[in-house]
């Protein structure tokens, strides 16, 4: 019988080597000209959700909604960013830019164009502060972000969405926050999509 590390060495070995990282470029412009442009800063891809669309489906909604760019901000993951250069290769009119989502139990923001090197989210863990998070991700030049801050109040809301309401204002510096969500669009994920009992 062969030693179980033995087996894991060889099934390995027979999946081959990972990828190698392909980012989107951080200094890609997609259009130089002025004007108004339309986006999503709030947008997930299959890394927080298993059942979301591809790359391609997923540049294809984008295109279908009007945007012109696209923060893929996936939740407390930075596996995206090694992933989206080939995206951005063949959708150059589309600016393409990876963040992160940070979810905490008491609020959620986002980070955009923040480099790989950062995936801190467990503010209230040990010496986690999300005023430190804020502080190393403005370091690292990426947009700071508070997310639906008035969304799924307490304590009627506590178990649907917990940590949606945002309840750390007191702990970031809100003269480096840059954007501020106020709006949410429609779900278009279904009931199915999302694992829970909602209507499809």
């Amino acid at each position: 019988m062969r030693h179980p590390a033995a087996v894991l060495l060889a099934c390995l070995a027979a999946a081959g080597a990972p990828p190698a990282a392909d980012p989107a470029d951080a200094g890609h412009v997609a259009r130089i000209a002025p004007g108004w442009y339309h986006g999503d800063f709030h947008m997930h891809g299959y890394h927080s959700n298993p059942a979301a669309p591809e790359w391609e489906d997923f540049v294809a909604q984008a295109r279908a909604a009007k945007l012109d760019f696209l923060m893929v901000t996936e939740y407390v993951t930075g596996r995206h960013w090694k992933t989206l250069g080939a995206v951005q290769r063949a959708h150059p009119d589309l600016l393409i830019w990876p963040g992160r989502e940070i979810i905490t139990y008491f609020g959620h923001v986002n980070t955009h164009g923040e480099t790989p090197g950062l995936h801190e989210y467990r503010h209230g863990f040990e010496d986690v502060d999300i005023g430190t998070i804020q502080r190393e991700a403005k370091a690292r030049g990426a947009l700071f972000q508070v997310n639906h801050p008035t969304l799924f109040p307490p304590p009627l809301f506590s178990n649907f969405c917990r940590g949606c309401y945002f309840e750390l204002g007191e702990r970031i510096d809100w003269a480096q926050v840059d954007t501020i969500e106020i709006l949410t669009g429609p779900a278009i994920a279904t009931g199915a999509d999302l694992g829970a009992p909602l209507p499809g």
